[in-house]
């Protein structure tokens, strides 16, 4: 085969990888989240203990494997490992489109979303390009780009500086819609002319005649025919096609006695703290002392400071006797909190529902002070 086309193929090959990698790299709770999900809809909730490290190990290789293709470096091994990579991951995405057990892959983390089936044909494209660089893999590449030392520290540094700072603090690059700076009543508004989700309903009739179940969709169903036919059941409801979806559609905090009580703090004119804690039972408990200090400095000024978690309240009071929290902590869903802060416990500062700033409880400013808060907001705006 013509160098030049297996060379096309590698550089587009180590490409997708490389983004594949780096944007799963800059959001490692975030991929660890979307595996958590895969073994609990494959019943494989004995594994999650692995999911942490794979959070790691699978974004580095994908990267390791993208930059050695485009580079030349180590081609012969990139050329294998891709072709395992892509039978695994097609073969997994084949079951995931026929079945749908989760509704995202994952594949390119929160900075691309597509649908199973674009995931899927994407993987059989990027399998026909592995199977060309794997049949070619012992072809020259000359001119390599880096060293294999310079290759070797490049992606170690992707490790330390991105992957880790990342998972220790919060993602470098935030492409989730709670982003700073997103005004979430705004984020939230459905378009009067906005188009629904529209479904297909399937019945099934008994044939009174024949004793045999026939079935019907919305356009034949025999509803009228009651000589002929006797209803006897129907499916759920199948989406076949997606309307308009709000880029947040799922902020909803309440209280104590299950109310809605979001709208305080999408209105609020002032300063406003959410302490966020997606599951108090695994979150940082050495970051309990620092929000309680932030939580007395926003009480001392009259700024509302509010924990949000999707903890059950017996374990939440439990937990504000043993490490002394004052503040009162209300109750959200847990997908939720997971995607407005990757973090837990995280912060959040809020003002008229627009998100100001966010921080990991693990890295609050050594002083909070209103002029910092203005300053946030300040260079918000620029």
């Amino acid at each position: 085969m013509h160098k030049t086309f297996v060379r096309a193929a590698r550089v587009l090959f180590g490409m997708v990888f490389i983004f594949s990698g780096f944007v799963k790299g800059v959001d490692i709770l975030g991929f660890n989240y979307k595996m958590v999900d895969y073994l609990e809809s494959f019943h494989l909730d004995f594994l999650q203990f692995t999911t942490l490290p794979s959070s790691f190990i699978l974004p580095f290789l994908e990267f390791a494997i993208g930059v050695a293709l485009l580079t030349g470096v180590c081609v012969r091994l990139a050329s294998v490992l891709g072709f395992i990579f892509m039978t695994f991951f097609t073969i997994l995405t084949a079951y995931i489109w026929k079945y749908n057990p989760v509704q995202d892959c994952g594949c390119f983390g929160d900075a691309l979303v597509i649908s199973n089936k674009a995931t899927f044909l994407k993987n059989v494209f990027l399998m026909i390009l592995a199977i060309i660089i794997y049949k070619n893999r012992n072809t020259t590449y000359t001119n390599a780009l880096l060293t294999r030392k310079a290759a070797f520290w490049g992606l170690n540094f992707v490790i330390i500086f991105v992957m880790y700072l990342s998972y220790s603090n919060l993602p470098i690059m935030d492409f989730r819609p709670f982003k700073e700076g997103v005004n979430i009543p705004e984020a939230m508004k459905i378009p009067e002319d906005a188009e629904p989700d529209v479904y297909e309903n399937i019945y099934y009739y008994k044939n009174i005649q024949s004793g045999e179940l026939e079935e019907f969709n919305d356009t034949n169903y025999p509803w009228q025919d009651t000589i002929k036919y006797a209803f006897d059941h129907m499916d759920e409801p199948r989406l076949i096609k997606k309307g308009f979806t709000p880029a947040i559609d799922d902020f909803r905090v309440e209280n104590r006695d299950g109310e809605d009580v979001s709208s305080f703090f999408l209105s609020n004119p002032q300063y406003s703290f959410l302490w966020i804690s997606y599951n108090m039972n695994k979150a940082d408990k050495d970051a309990f002392e620092a929000s309680e200090k932030v939580a007395k400095w926003a009480k001392e000024r009259n700024i509302n400071f509010t924990g949000l978690t999707s903890t059950d309240l017996a374990t939440v009071d439990q937990m504000k006797e043993t490490y002394h929290m004052t503040f009162d902590i209300l109750n959200a869903d847990e997908t939720m909190l997971k995607t407005v802060v990757r973090a837990n416990p995280g912060l959040v500062l809020l003002k008229n529902g627009t998100i100001i700033k966010k921080w990991s409880a693990n890295h609050l400013p050594e002083t909070f002070s209103l002029e910092l808060l203005d300053q946030f907001e300040k260079e918000l705006k620029k």
